[in-house]
């Protein structure tokens, strides 16, 4: 596979630019550059379909949207923007990683919004793994992690059909999308939506 890297280094570049003077809350004391984040789901996810390129249509735009990920959300950045920096395709998955506003931003509705990714791309829903082990792991050992990790149960659910857990030799992921997976599942105690809804008193 011929990989175009002068346009992930643009994307990553893009990404250090729009972040810049940002911090993450939740890593090393918040003294983390907010922009470790994308880097490290990019690193995260590209390991994901190590040797399974077949998970994903245009693997140059799967990169680029980890990059841009949280930038509509947490920055000035539009969809329009990143269509015409990187084309439709990068665009289009960084749109479906992209909370709308009206959807609120309480514990709830963040896992209703998780709960939905069962109707997006199956790229969205590897990179958007992705951020969740990286932001679960970033509250690690804090008993938060747990919880947090539960709101996704949804998402866990979407890449549990990926990983085929019946027949893991023959899945067609990587073993790191595998090993991430049993962390997540383990960590939240199954991946009975309704029981994790109800253990954190939520209505489905």
């Amino acid at each position: 596979m011929k990989i175009n890297k002068a346009i992930l280094r643009k994307a990553s570049q893009f990404a250090i630019e729009r972040h810049s003077g940002m911090w993450r809350k939740h890593a090393c004391g918040g003294s983390l550059p907010y922009v470790s984040h994308p880097f490290e789901v990019a690193k995260r996810a590209s390991q994901y379909i190590l040797d399974k390129e077949e998970l994903v249509e245009d693997y140059e735009a799967f990169i680029i949207a980890c990059y841009c990920h949280d930038l509509v959300e947490d920055t000035k950045t539009s969809i329009s923007e990143i269509k015409d920096l990187f084309g439709e395709n990068a665009a289009k998955l960084v749109s479906e990683l992209t909370m709308s506003k009206d959807e609120g931003a309480s514990f709830e509705s963040k896992f209703c919004y998780l709960l939905k990714f069962h109707d997006k791309s199956r790229e969205a829903q590897i990179i958007k793994f992705a951020d969740r082990c990286c932001n679960v792991s970033d509250f690690l050992p804090d008993d938060y992690a747990t919880k947090y990790a539960q709101q996704a149960i949804g998402l866990v659910k979407c890449v549990n059909e990926i990983v085929n857990p019946i027949y893991p030799c023959d899945s067609i992921c990587s073993v790191y999308l595998w090993e991430d997976f049993e962390w997540m599942r383990d960590l939240i105690g199954g991946t009975d939506v309704i029981a994790v809804a109800n253990l954190l008193e939520i209505s489905v």
